[in-house]
């Protein structure tokens, strides 16, 4: 899907329920992945400008990531999609089953219950890139991601808003429709 299609599952989603989806920022992508505390904003930071930290995954520090971390591109990949592309990555040595998109919640939750932050497709965030305002942010690697940059938890991908590719979103559920929602 593009940016405006998950913006546009989001109103939908929260005109049915009477509560207030959207995409996340990248700031509260950081936090549920557990990179909050290491990240230093001020006014003038952006996704493109915020420092990154270079071995950190969803997974933790190792690399390669060990079974069961999440769909990357990997043996089962390779199998059925071999490729003489250069630019094509694997990871060695793992095999998560998936040589596409994985059911969601095919792998282990974080220690904040969220499933899926690494891995499967991408997703999109509610940020511009930068100032520039001609791209949106991505999060999370994909099934075609094995190299160790682009699956870092701190990696920043950007495509304009209109673009498609494996890519998806997750909703954000804002706290304070609760609260209105219990009160009313």
């Amino acid at each position: 899907v593009n940016w405006d299609e998950a913006q546009s599952f989001c109103s939908w989603l929260s005109k049915k329920e009477g509560r207030t989806y959207r995409l996340p920022t990248d700031r509260e992508w950081s936090i549920a992945v557990g990179l909050g505390q290491h990240e230093k904003w001020d006014q003038d930071t952006t996704p493109a400008t915020v420092i990154k930290l270079p071995d950190e995954f969803p997974w933790g520090s190792p690399w390669p990531p060990p079974p069961g971390s999440g769909n990357y591109s990997d043996a089962s990949r390779k199998a059925r999609a071999p490729s003489a592309n250069a630019d094509r990555t694997y990871i060695d040595g793992y095999d998560d089953g998936f040589p596409t998109t994985a059911p969601v919640m095919s792998f282990k939750p974080n220690p904040f219950g969220l499933y899926d932050l690494g891995g499967n497709v991408l997703e999109w965030c509610e940020d511009w890139f930068d100032s520039t305002k001609i791209h949106r942010v991505l999060r999370g690697g994909d099934w075609g991601s094995g190299s160790q940059l682009s699956l870092r938890s701190s990696a920043r991908h950007h495509i304009p808003p209109t673009n498609r590719g494996t890519t998806g979103f997750r909703c954000v559920l804002e706290v304070g429709s609760l609260k209105a929602q219990a009160q009313g």
